[in-house]
């Protein structure tokens, strides 16, 4: 399953594999090129293949070659910086994550405008 909410821009070049649910909020961006957003993986362990969902919340914008690994969470009115690695779920709203793997980097401002759009695009 794959849901998209409405007023969201996912731009061109990335690759999405939803081998488990994948579920985008609305008023999404995500920008550039070449970002992965990868349900599945290999349980070493186990042998055997793992799956889990990810969550993209509302009002969130994913920078340029990301990658977004199963059972990671970017909640809603946040940023996820380029070329970061989400690896896991985060809680906090209003804020700037980035790194590999990507953390809480620095409070987003709540009046930012990004956030309170009524259209889909950027102007």
């Amino acid at each position: 399953m794959f849901a998209v909410g409405a007023h969201s821009a996912i731009t061109k070049n990335h690759h999405i594999d939803c081998t488990s649910p994948i579920f985008i909020g609305k008023f999404v961006t995500i920008a550039g090129y070449q970002s992965q957003l990868l349900t599945h993986s290999i349980n070493v362990y186990d042998n055997r293949q793992d799956s889990q969902s990810i969550y993209i919340g509302d009002y969130t914008f994913i920078g340029t070659n990301v990658v977004i690994l199963g059972g990671s969470k970017l909640p809603a009115k946040s940023v996820l910086g380029a070329k970061a690695l989400l690896n896991k779920s985060y809680e906090e709203e209003w804020m700037l994550y980035g790194g590999n793997p990507a953390k809480p980097i620095v409070p987003i401002q709540k009046d930012a405008k990004y956030f309170s759009r009524t259209k889909g695009y950027v102007i």
